[in-house]
């Protein structure tokens, strides 16, 4: 695999629960693209009003969920959006230069 392929890899998995497979020796470990993503900037291909705020898709096709009631502000096809790892598992998104907002991944 080459280094993009890895990146790309993280990319598409970034939000899921996946078990960690060790596929690299220990030296590869320490080497910043085998490293965990914190964060990925991407841009919203669809949306749609849900029960507590959004769902929406990026270009990859990751479904992202809102989980709690704070404003999206800025949520249009084609916006900007940052979605950052955060403690024990969690995801938040920031629309444009909205306030961050927890989610989580469907697929």
């Amino acid at each position: 695999m080459t280094r993009k392929d890895v990146r790309e890899a993280q990319q598409g998995l970034f939000g899921l629960a996946v078990p960690r497979i060790k596929l690299f020796d220990e030296a590869d470990e320490k080497s910043e693209e085998t490293q965990e993503l914190k964060e990925i900037t991407s841009t919203i291909a669809s949306f749609r009003e849900a029960r507590r705020g959004f769902v929406f898709t990026l270009p990859d096709g990751a479904v992202w969920e809102q989980t709690d009631n704070t404003y999206l502000g800025g949520m249009r096809e084609g916006a900007t959006v940052i979605i950052k790892r955060g403690a024990l598992g969690s995801y938040f998104a920031t629309v444009g230069s909205g306030r961050a907002a927890r989610v989580k991944r469907l697929r």
